[in-house]
């Protein structure tokens, strides 16, 4: 991946963080729904913190 690439890619997963982050805040979920909700914003919040850190190393 280029720095473009990463850029776009830490855009996108910021931006599907917060909307997750923003169902779990604002909306009911079943017990499973919001099992799976919080699943994939810990997931996200990985790959996020991944994209960072490979922005980081390639730009010292």
């Amino acid at each position: 991946m280029d720095a473009e690439e990463l850029n776009t890619a830490e855009e996108q997963l910021s931006s599907l963080l917060h909307k997750c982050e923003s169902v779990l805040q604002s909306t009911a979920l079943s017990p499973s729904r919001l099992s799976l909700m919080d699943s994939r914003v810990r997931a996200l919040r990985t790959a996020l913190e991944l994209v960072r850190e490979e922005r980081q190393r390639r730009h010292g």
